[in-house]
């Protein structure tokens, strides 16, 4: 990676931060399907400067081998509509001498959520009404303790929990990255 711009979310009292990263993050997934999609271009990444164990903060940053890449992506022209709600940084070269370290940042998909599992459960114990299936889940269900963007299914509308995971790395060769910019296996710089 060479290049990155950099977002802050700007909240306020009508728009928390998690609304903001829910409808910004949505933009940017679909600018990144599209570019993906037209261009078949998948070496675009996001970090999250400000990643804690619970919290994404209020940055993202996007990142690319090419500046090219990043004026195609057009990230002011995405995020157009949240102008009120984002500050957007000029394109740069990362700064190699502040990196900190490396970290790869994927998608962490827990196993079902309580809401399948209970469907699932009543369907299989017809004795048993969905409403006391919830109930049993809820009790068996250990929650994710990381932080996650509230998301919206683009095909079947149903909301999501993109949950995030960082984890420690050292730099790799190849990147490549999905339609959220993120990969199981692929390191960022962190500065």
């Amino acid at each position: 990676m060479q290049y990155y711009q950099e977002i802050t979310l700007l909240p306020d009292e009508s728009s928390s931060v998690n609304f903001l990263w829910g409808k910004v993050f949505t933009a940017v997934h679909i600018a990144l399907a599209d570019l993906k999609n037209t261009r078949g271009i998948t070496n675009i990444a996001v970090s999250f400067p400000e990643y804690e164990d619970t919290s994404l903060g209020t940055k993202l940053r996007i990142l690319a081998e090419e500046e090219n890449l990043l004026e195609l992506l057009d990230i002011k022209g995405v995020l157009r509509r949240f102008a009120d709600y984002v500050a957007i940084g000029k394109i740069k070269k990362i700064p190699y001498k502040k990196i900190k370290g490396y970290a790869v940042y994927s998608r962490y998909q827990p196993d079902s959520s309580v809401h399948q599992k209970a469907r699932r459960y009543s369907q299989r114990h017809p004795d048993t009404s969905y409403e006391q299936a919830l109930q049993i889940m809820k009790s068996k269900n250990r929650a994710t303790q990381l932080p996650y963007i509230q998301m919206c299914s683009m095909t079947n509308h149903n909301p999501f929990r993109l949950f995030i995971k960082r984890t420690k790395a050292e730099p790799g060769e190849k990147n490549h990255f999905g339609s959220y910019g993120l990969s199981p296996h692929s390191a960022v710089p962190e500065f």
